[in-house]
């Protein structure tokens, strides 16, 4: 059974230090993978010399590590640590009783790093989690556009087919931001079912690649059902996709910074709305 991101959780990319996106190479989750890697034989096991610092032995087992689990291309040794590497981590386990490779004091290490992120304000809105267990959207930061959907960046998330997707704030499904209005609007994903949503926050969302979306006009709790992960492999595997538009609150033509290209490293949602309320 796999660590739940509420006890292993996923705080910001690493990298070695000085790498060109800026991603965080000292803290918590370096010496969490390292134990965890090491549990699974990828790196020695002395954490008695291992320090805090994303050093290039840890990222040359990362990279191995990755590429054995086919996260990475064979001919690639990007040992940076993201979210989808630290999802699929939360699975991994070592012995045959299926100890989890992210043990106690990894759990520890991570919660402790978690903890000392500041909160957002309290005019920023209470935005919840994807899925049981995820990671809060004030907590995600976002790695590229919505094909075909301007204005739309977004993250992907909730790794699993069949995982439950969950209203990260009331919403009403089926209203999209469009010309400085919100219009009502069907929508479709390639592969999969999805859907546009206005948040009480007045956020627009738009969730692709599920089985099936609630109707038009729909009203959702926060915490609430709107659909399952479907089981495909665009984009490296089943996931969700969530754009995310913020037009209503911060103008026509704004949109959340992102990156372009899939990777981590961009401000985080929470840190970029503040701003805006």
């Amino acid at each position: 059974m796999a660590v739940s991101e509420k006890d292993a959780p996923f705080i910001e990319p690493y990298a070695l230090a000085g790498n060109p996106k800026d991603f965080k190479s000292k803290g918590n989750t370096a010496l969490a993978v390292k134990r965890a890697l090491a549990h699974l034989g990828f790196l020695k096991w002395e954490p008695e010399k291992w320090d805090n610092h994303w050093s290039a032995k840890i990222n040359d087992a990362s990279a191995a590590w990755k590429r054995k689990r086919g996260l990475i291309p064979a001919n690639s040794n990007d040992g940076s640590w993201g979210q989808k590497a630290h999802d699929v981590m939360r699975s991994a386990w070592f012995t045959e009783d299926k100890k989890p490779a992210f043990d106690g004091e990894s759990q520890r290490l991570l919660k402790e790093e978690k903890n000392k992120q500041a909160p957002p304000p309290d005019n920023v809105p209470d935005l919840g989690p994807l899925w049981q267990g995820g990671l809060s959207i004030l907590d995600q930061d976002l790695t590229h556009p919505t094909g075909g959907i301007a204005l739309y960046p977004a993250h992907d998330d909730a790794f699993e087919p069949g995982r439950t997707i969950i209203a990260p704030e009331n919403l009403t499904i089926g209203w999209k931001r469009e010309n400085g209005v919100w219009v009502k609007k069907s929508s479709s994903s390639n592969p999969g079912a999805a859907c546009y949503a206005r948040g009480e926050s007045n956020i627009g969302w738009w969730l692709g690649h599920l089985v099936s979306v609630p109707a038009i006009g729909k009203e959702l709790s926060k915490g609430a059902k709107i659909g399952v992960v479907l089981d495909h492999d665009v984009g490296g595997g089943p996931h969700v996709h969530d754009g995310i538009n913020i037009e209503a609150i911060a103008g026509n033509g704004k949109q959340l910074e992102h990156h372009t290209n899939y990777t981590h490293g961009a401000p985080l949602v929470g840190t970029q709305l503040v701003k805006f309320y």
